[in-house]
């Protein structure tokens, strides 16, 4: 009788054992179909739920992933749709990468839609990533001024990255009116870096800095090498009417470069 049990509890240990490595090796080869698509063009992601016997949500995050990867932002759009259509609960990344492809792809009334639904739908409350998602798809479709009232009604502070996107967003269509009025508003970006034991702070514009000259000599010795590289400064992100070796000058210090 104890014999016939220890082979039923071994049987069972091998059972379980053979499953958790079925899942492990579905989920390695999900993840490197992923890596393979992210590199090359598109393999037909729906291949990828089609090899398995069982979609979950990391499947799906697959497959939403690569389709945004390659910009292909309704069929990214599609298969979260049959996801949810199955039952699956999406996660907070998952949201973003599907509104992501909505900006890239100008799905501009769906990717409000999955905004506005995401608390309501899925019960999930938008973060600040969700929120500079939104502003961007409004912004790459010239609605500034509606992607300007949703940050009026965040109730958390926007950040650096919601008020880059709407930035960005003006540089591209060169509205200078709420350019200006947005970088009144937003806080002076700020990082930290941690070298050798010490955690420096770095401002966007930090002139009371001790070490301001050197960090302005650095800045154009690197500019340096890299216009001998063959780098050309992206001037039309400078707003302001300057001739153009004016405008190199300004962008020294600047991300958009």
């Amino acid at each position: 009788m104890v014999g016939s049990a220890n082979r039923g509890v071994t049987a069972m240990d091998s059972s379980n054992g053979a499953d958790r490595r079925k899942k492990k090796k579905r989920d390695i080869g999900i993840g490197r179909r992923g890596r393979r698509e992210r590199k090359g063009g598109v393999v037909a992601p729906w291949r990828i739920a089609g090899q398995m016997d069982k979609r979950d949500v990391v499947s799906w995050n697959s497959m939403i992933s690569s389709y945004t990867v390659h910009r292909l932002g309704s069929k990214a759009l599609a298969t979260f749709q049959e996801m949810v259509k199955r039952g699956v609960s999406p996660t907070p990344v998952m949201l973003i990468s599907v509104l992501g492809a909505c900006s890239h792809s100008g799905l501009v009334d769906e990717g409000k839609s999955l905004f506005h639904s995401m608390r309501r739908e899925h019960g999930i409350h938008p973060s600040v990533e969700h929120y500079a998602c939104i502003v961007d798809l409004l912004g790459r479709a010239n609605r500034l001024k509606e992607a300007a009232r949703i940050i009026a009604d965040m109730r958390d502070e926007p950040g650096a990255m919601v008020w880059g996107a709407l930035l960005g967003s003006c540089m591209i269509h060169c509205n200078v009116e709420l350019a200006e009025r947005a970088s009144m508003i937003r806080n002076r970006g700020c990082c930290w870096i941690e070298a050798k034991k010490r955690v420096y702070s770095i401002k966007s514009v930090d002139e009371v800095n001790p070490q301001i000259e050197l960090v302005h000599a650095l800045v154009v010795k690197l500019s340096e090498e890299m216009m001998e590289q063959g780098y050309v400064p992206e001037t039309k992100s400078v707003l302001y009417e300057l001739d153009t070796e004016e405008k190199q000058r300004v962008l020294l210090g600047h991300s958009e470069k």
